[in-house]
């Protein structure tokens, strides 16, 4: 029997009241009961608080409901969450996201024979906007958290989970952080010393890796590449000084390839070609004709309401694909 350790589980929220409840009915369905749930909102105006105290609080009391006066941002609102915690642990599910039905205990299990200086991840599975089902594996993780991240693994959507302490030791999320939020608190992490252990199962069901009717993304392709960018800039001077100059503009380079890639398949399912020719120029290199084609079969297919073959894909967790791990630190 698991020790009663109390988690914290956390859902920020912001005017997305129509997908709160399949995070919340994830989290309430866990095989693990001992947890808190804090929903954060971070200021909706859509009725998400009507929504919240009228249908959600009266359904459980391990349900706490915190609303922000003004809009902060998504490391703000996590924040808000870990410095009114009681968990022993610490781990969020978004609102457009979900679970495994033993996510909590599967973690408790591993995490109990750890300390405070490690930190913990999973494998998901989701599936693509055509049902084609797609395994992140973040398998046979156990050590230095930095080395991980040396070699370009990055954190996994939904699949995170840390002890409650480390992270207010650690002063949480950086609030200046706009984007690559999770990326940021692992080097924060990193820097401090922390080791990762993997929990080696699919745990984590995120939403759909590209959803083209909702067309997330963060809507903007130049606010995110500049949010990135700026990122980049914080994390500058640290990396230099762990991996060298080299290794950071490697790191750069690949970081803003990815997010330039998820642009230009997004830009390809909706078929704005005009939008998708651009940064094609610049990721020429990185996108095989074949990726090409089955993108815009996949958006004709789509558009022509026509059903495709079901496929199975497994992706390893590092994401960050060039060789950052043979760059000399």
């Amino acid at each position: 029997m698991l020790e009663k350790e109390l988690v914290t589980v956390c859902i920020t929220t912001y005017n997305r009241k129509e997908m709160l409840n399949r995070a919340v009915e994830s989290v309430l369905a866990q095989t693990y009961p001992y947890f808190e749930l804090v929903i954060v909102d971070d200021c909706s105006s859509d009725g998400t608080e009507e929504y919240v105290q009228k249908e959600l609080l009266n359904r459980d009391k391990r349900i706490q409901y915190i609303r922000h006066k003004v809009n902060r941002g998504l490391a703000v609102a996590r924040n808000t969450a870990i410095f009114n915690s009681k968990g022993v642990y610490f781990t969020f599910v978004d609102d457009d996201d979900r679970w495994n039905e033993h996510y909590l205990e599967d973690f408790v299990a591993v995490a109990n024979n750890y300390d405070d200086q490690w930190c913990f991840c999973c494998g998901s599975i989701t599936k693509d906007l055509i049902g084609q089902t797609v395994y992140a594996n973040y398998n046979s993780l156990e050590g230095s958290l930095l080395d991980y991240i040396q070699k370009g693994y990055t954190p996994p959507i939904a699949s995170q989970f840390y002890f409650t302490a480390a992270l207010q030791q650690c002063g949480g999320y950086n609030e200046k952080i706009k984007n690559g939020v999770d990326h940021d608190l692992w080097l924060t992490l990193a820097f401090r010393g922390s080791k990762i252990k993997s929990v080696d199962k699919y745990l984590s069901l995120p939403s759909e890796v590209i959803d083209v009717s909702r067309a997330k993304m963060t809507n903007s392709y130049q606010k995110r590449i500049n949010g990135i960018t700026k990122s980049l800039d914080v994390w500058k001077p640290q990396l230099v000084a762990h991996f060298g100059e080299s290794y950071f503009q490697k790191f750069k380079e690949a970081y803003l390839i990815r997010e330039k890639k998820k642009f230009f398949r997004m830009y390809v399912l909706k078929l704005q070609l005009k939008e998708a020719l651009v940064l094609y120029r610049e990721v020429s290199e990185e996108i095989s004709p074949k990726e090409i084609v089955k993108s815009l079969s996949i958006a004709l297919l789509l558009k022509l309401s026509i059903s495709v073959k079901r496929e199975k894909y497994i992706i390893r967790g590092s994401s960050l694909k060039i060789k950052l791990s043979t760059v000399n630190a």
